[in-house]
């Protein structure tokens, strides 16, 4: 079922991807429908071109104190490794991590409550629409998701038994 819902999740979000291109001219069209995404962006730009955490847009570049430096990071680290600051590329990064949280999501629930549901629930998600929506904005959504779901993940990678006898157990056990 995981090669199933990878292939179906690929197939989807290109098709999301070629509606936008189709209808805008341009993938990036979504990326700044927020301010968030646009103070994000702005200080991913100055911490790539002078290694500075500041939404300013010129010199002085004063510290900014208001966002998390982890989603900025991360952009910032996709403008130095591509080499360009266009929304692009960090666009189609995000839809790779937006097809992980469908995977992640299918084997949450393969591992408690059997192959059949992890499909039916993976595809559910999938045709979520929310979950594309925001997957084209240039926030910090996608990125929380994939970390959040990765971490209840692990938590599913703990035997059962510990599991059964853990006080702080926050999922039931796997089904056997």
């Amino acid at each position: 079922p995981m090669l199933v819902v990878l292939i179906v999740a690929v197939v989807v979000h290109g098709c999301v991807a070629g509606l936008i291109y189709s209808r805008h001219k341009r993938l990036d069209h979504y990326a700044f429908s927020s301010q968030d995404g646009r103070e994000y962006y702005s200080i991913a730009r100055n911490l790539a071109q002078h290694g500075r955490f500041s939404q300013s847009s010129a010199a002085p570049l004063e510290p900014d104190t208001w966002r998390t430096p982890g989603y900025p990071a991360l952009l910032a680290g996709i403008m130095v490794v591509g080499r360009t600051d266009a929304p692009v590329l960090p666009l189609l990064i995000q839809q790779l991590l937006s097809v992980a949280n469908v995977l992640l999501l299918t084997w949450m629930v393969q591992a408690y409550a059997g192959p059949r549901r992890g499909l039916v629930a993976g595809l559910l998600f999938l045709i979520e629409p929310y979950h594309h929506y925001y997957s084209w904005w240039l926030m910090a959504t996608t990125l929380f998701v994939t970390v959040l779901r990765k971490a209840v993940n692990a938590s599913c990678d703990i035997s059962p038994e510990a599991i059964a006898n853990s006080r702080w157990r926050i999922l039931p056990a796997p089904q056997t």
